[in-house]
């Protein structure tokens, strides 16, 4: 009896995973903008034209600092 009933729950999972590689696989990709390029135009839509030319001069234009990258290659 356990032996059956783990193997329906085996079975039902299996079932679930396989179904959503399939509705994955099949899926077109959708025409549109994506929610980054929406929330760009926004933020572009909300800023002043004044705002976007100082940061781009430098002042406040960066919060944080870069950092340098090294690898232990």
């Amino acid at each position: 009896m356990k032996n059956r009933m783990i193997a329906w729950v085996a079975g039902v999972v299996s079932i679930v995973v396989i179904l959503m590689v399939v509705i994955v696989a099949i899926e077109p990709p959708k025409d549109g903008i994506t929610r980054a390029q929406a929330f760009k135009a926004l933020a572009l839509a909300l800023t002043s034209k004044e705002e976007c030319e100082r940061k781009e001069g430098g002042e406040g234009a960066l919060i944080f600092q870069p950092r340098r990258r090294t690898t232990g290659l």
